[in-house]
């Protein structure tokens, strides 16, 4: 089931971090921290039912894509409500932990590429759009700011408890 998430706790880690250069330092740092983990530790979980470490990092990738499908519809003009998804589901449709450290840094780097050049192409006043999602109301440029964040969370919550 789709839960409301509070994007507060994300955009915290990153209030003082400029969205695009957040964006492509992240990616660089989101690698190192990928080549310091051993490619047999991908399936690690520090506790029972916990995410294994690929599933964390697939689910990293996944978020990005949604939150960056909505800044790019909300960027368009689109006023609908647009749905919530479950992030439990989605992890355990995925396969993530049975998937290789490469694949998984692979598609993430193409992900992240993709947001970069959607970012970079939009102008000030599509950035300034609103749109609704998920009991959540955002600009175009705080859903990216949420990425950003989310993905940091994540980085620290992986270096805190899995390495």
């Amino acid at each position: 089931m789709a839960k409301h998430i509070n994007h507060s706790n994300y955009l915290e880690h990153i209030k003082h971090i400029p969205t695009i250069e957040g964006l492509k330092q992240q990616q660089a740092d989101f690698n190192d921290l990928l080549n310091a983990i051993s490619s047999k530790n991908i399936a690690f979980a520090y506790a029972p039912g916990k995410w294994t470490i690929g599933q964390v990092i697939g689910h990293i990738i996944d978020v990005e894509r949604i939150m960056v499908y909505r800044a790019l519809s909300f960027s368009r003009g689109e006023t609908g409500h647009l749905p919530p998804f479950d992030e439990d589901l989605y992890v355990a449709n995925a396969g993530f932990q049975k998937r290789s450290k490469q694949s998984l840094k692979s598609e993430f780097n193409a992900v992240r590429k993709a947001t970069l050049v959607l970012y970079k192409s939009l102008s000030t006043a599509q950035k300034e759009r609103i749109g609704h999602f998920s009991n959540n109301t955002k600009t175009v440029e705080e859903i990216f700011r949420v990425v950003l964040g989310h993905t940091q969370h994540h980085m620290m919550i992986v270096n805190e408890r899995y390495l």
